[in-house]
């Protein structure tokens, strides 16, 4: 998709070639190997509210397999997502370059337990692997109905929280105790 100068204020997902500005006020969400090509004298200003999502699907070694921008001035500001797609979760402290131009400014917030890196001269990173998931165990017995020296039925319930991973589950079990 070809922009002039344009503003956003709703959604996109498309890869832009931005002739002179854009204004993202509200999301922009590059797939994997998905582009926002602002040339050589281009300017993409994330405003307070915009969102930038990267989708990141490999290696920070395969540049195709996450979103970039690519070239003209970026100014910073609004939020940065890394969203891990097709299942792909990267290993811990991975750094994914989404940015390559001039640069101003910082990003507000950093989602989903990414940190962003200004240290590479015209370069804007994005370090960090899958946020970890939390998991939480409650007891529950019905104490005011029991009586001593007969079963007690206690429900464990076991939950995860955070990102899906291999073998993880959410589960009831039931047991009774001689108490």
């Amino acid at each position: 998709l070809e922009v002039g100068s344009s503003a956003n204020s709703g959604t996109t997902s498309e890869s832009l070639s931005v002739a002179s500005g854009l204004q993202n006020g509200g999301t922009i969400a590059l797939a994997p190997n998905g582009l926002i090509d602002l040339g050589a004298t281009s300017t993409l200003t994330n405003e307070p509210g915009g969102l930038l999502a990267f989708g990141i699907g490999g290696p920070p070694s395969s540049p195709s397999a996450f979103g970039r921008i690519a070239g003209g001035s970026l100014v910073l500001g609004g939020s940065a997502d890394a969203r891990f797609v097709g299942g792909f979760t990267p290993t811990p402290g991975s750094e994914y370059f989404v940015s390559n131009g001039k640069t101003t400014g910082t990003f507000s917030t950093v989602l989903d337990g990414a940190t962003a890196d200004y240290s590479h001269a015209g370069e804007v990173g994005l370090v960090g692997g899958a946020p970890a998931g939390t998991t939480s165990t409650a007891l529950a017995a019905d104490l005011a109905h029991t009586t001593y020296g007969h079963a007690l039925q206690f429900t464990a319930t076991v939950t995860s929280r955070g990102p899906a991973q291999a073998g993880s589950r959410s589960e009831e079990r039931r047991v009774g105790k001689e108490c």
